[in-house]
């Protein structure tokens, strides 16, 4: 392979149970492809039952922006590796053929190029959808009837191990205090962790005295690094990656760790049996508060008793209930939650004091990046409400002229068909009527979905996107008045924002940018 000239990138993922049970699950995949010939390589590390792939998407743009014949095959180990998401893998399929790049299994036989090398693909990725569908299938058959005899899900929580089925104190060495030379166990830290709530009665509170207890600072624990998720072979350095997939830390704790410990009724002795509901056939679901989930009692040693389990859940119940009652005053209320973005460095910005004016008795809250709290960014500038209520006021001023002018070239747009739709685009949503006439079997619905597929990667990748020109018109007659965002209260904002509304920029402080949450 070393003797070829051709240029050869690869792609390698691995599941994050896969890399968390063999730290150098990836690494393998890498060094086979790397012994394969391949130049490049690109790599997620990702269950194959979700649809987010940076790698992927970053292999994709670069084939895209790839000069022609400069690459000339992309390998993997097997098709599930670079198929378990079909959408991805379609696209990924159309720019390969753009680019006459030839896909290369190094475990299976295929040529993407024949007919009988389609039919193989297609076989292949039907296979690995029915065995995920199996497989999900399996798992929740096996929880429903472990649930019911009251025996333990395979994940134990913190503290905890399985043995025969059954939730069992882990009793193995965690840490040991440098101070006191005082050594404890998985279960000693969880049951440190109640004892600390009940002296706090608070679940943030409980969270800082932990870390402080064990010397941790959770924010910097809790960086995240951005992986590039694709490295260049040199054949004289040894290969070198580095993933944003990190094992569980035993000693860290979010507060929503925090929080799941201790309304968990394991705790207690207790195994649940119904905490979600099911929606459209079970497709869909939602987690159920934890004063509605179905709880077995006495299927193992707890650490607390149940009263104190009650009394746990009673005192996290009413101190949500105090924070984020439904009769908070209208100032109370925080219109801008997970909108305001920093230009800095992209996080979030958290509202953190509030100043009353003693001349004219309004109160400000002033707003700061949550990252420059944690030591992730260096724009330790402060915004008011007051300033970002001016700064969107002139923003969606703005916005509105430049929305007007495409509402005016709508005309222009469906006069020439073409802008908006290609003629290959047109012929696969005539394909997909067609289709839909037939009388419904296997294969055709299959071909609906391949179809289906196809279309949604072109109207994404189109030169010229369709405008949402519903939402547009809707949005300049709300903004067209002067006094439109003066005349609104914080819970119209919220409801506003969040129906029209992305992501507001701030560089404090001053706001800087508006992005809309439809095209435009």
């Amino acid at each position: 392979m070393k003797g070829d000239n051709s240029v050869s990138w690869g792609y390698a993922r691995v599941s994050t149970e896969e890399q968390t049970l063999d730290g150098d699950a990836l690494g393998k995949q890498i060094q086979r492809l790397k012994d394969a010939g391949c130049s490049r390589i690109y790599w997620d590390v990702r269950s194959r039952t979700t649809e987010s792939r940076d790698g992927l998407n970053r292999l994709i743009e670069d084939l895209k922006n790839s000069a022609a014949s400069e690459v000339q095959s992309l390998k993997f180990t097997r098709i599930d590796r670079i198929g378990s998401s079909s959408r991805l893998f379609y696209s990924l399929l159309e720019v390969l053929k753009s680019k006459q790049v030839n896909l290369v299994s190094l475990d299976q036989a295929i040529d993407a190029e024949s007919l009988g090398g389609e039919l193989t693909i297609d076989m292949l990725l039907a296979a690995s959808k029915f065995e995920i569908k199996m497989l999900s299938h399996r798992v929740k058959t096996e929880i429903h009837v472990r649930k019911s005899q009251g025996k333990a899900n395979n994940r134990a929580p913190f503290g905890y191990i399985v043995e025969n089925g059954y939730y069992v104190p882990n009793k193995q060495p965690l840490v040991c205090l440098l101070s006191t030379k005082k050594e404890f166990s998985y279960i000693e830290v969880a049951q440190l962790i109640f004892d600390t709530f009940f002296k706090a009665e608070s679940v943030s509170k409980t969270c800082r005295l932990i870390h402080d207890f064990f010397g941790i600072l959770a924010s910097v624990r809790n960086m995240k690094e951005k992986s590039l998720n694709v490295l260049t072979i040199d054949d004289d350095k040894p290969t070198k990656y580095r993933t944003t997939h990190v094992a569980q830390i035993p000693l860290y704790f979010s507060k929503a760790t925090i929080r799941n410990i201790l309304v968990n009724p394991v705790y207690a002795g207790g195994t649940t049996s119904d905490t979600y509901d099911y929606f459209d056939n079970g497709k869909r679901r939602q987690r159920k508060h934890f004063t509605e989930w179905k709880v077995l009692w006495e299927t193992h040693e707890g650490i607390i008793s149940r009263v104190e389990h009650e009394e746990i859940k009673e005192i996290i119940k009413n101190n949500t209930n105090n924070r984020w009652s439904g009769q908070r005053e209208n100032e109370e209320i925080n219109p801008y939650t997970n909108i305001l973005k920093c230009s800095h460095c992209g996080g979030g910005f958290n509202r953190t004091t509030q100043y009353t004016n003693k001349n004219s008795l309004t109160k400000n809250w002033w707003y700061q990046c949550s990252n420059f709290q944690d030591g992730r960014c260096n724009n330790k500038s402060m915004i008011s409400d007051k300033k970002i209520d001016t700064g969107i006021k002139r923003l969606l001023n703005v916005k509105a002229v430049e929305l007007a002018e495409i509402i005016n070239r709508r005309v222009e747009l469906e006069s020439v068909p073409q802008f908006i739709e290609s003629e290959e685009l047109i012929s696969l949503r005539n394909s997909l009527n067609s289709l839909r006439a037939l009388q419904p079997n296997e294969i055709i619905e299959k071909a609906i979905l391949e179809t289906e597929q196809k279309i949604d990667y072109l109207v994404r990748n189109a030169d010229v996107s369709v405008p949402d020109f519903m939402k547009i018109s809707a949005l300049i007659e709300l903004v067209s008045g002067d006094t439109f965002w003066d005349s609104m209260n914080n819970l119209d904002k919220k409801r506003f924002l969040r129906e029209f509304v992305k992501r507001i920029t701030v560089d404090a402080p001053e706001v800087i940018d508006i992005i809309f949450s439809f095209r435009c």
